[in-house]
């Protein structure tokens, strides 16, 4: 049972995201703004994201995951000091 003093446990994340994902949480947290709601950090609006996604019906969530831009994840190389690195 999780200490109430301390609130619930969370899981801290780091992950790539493209520019146009980027632009598009920009985006949703635009317009919440201008409908008024209180400004919704990054992480709610993928946390949203992942509640809509769950409730999908399967064309949908079939076709969320086929429109992705595939990236390549991790971290790029170190750069070797004739590179110019450190």
């Amino acid at each position: 049972m999780p200490d109430k003093r301390r609130g619930s446990r969370v899981k801290r994340c780091t992950f790539t995201l493209p520019n146009s994902d980027e632009a598009l949480i920009d985006h949703i947290r635009d317009l919440a703004n201008r409908m008024g709601l209180t400004t919704p950090t990054r992480s709610e609006v993928v946390r949203a994201a992942l509640q809509n996604l769950a409730w999908a019906n399967e064309r949908r969530f079939r076709g969320a995951f086929d429109s992705l831009e595939r990236i390549q994840t991790g971290r790029p190389p170190a750069k070797t000091p004739e590179e110019g690195g450190e």
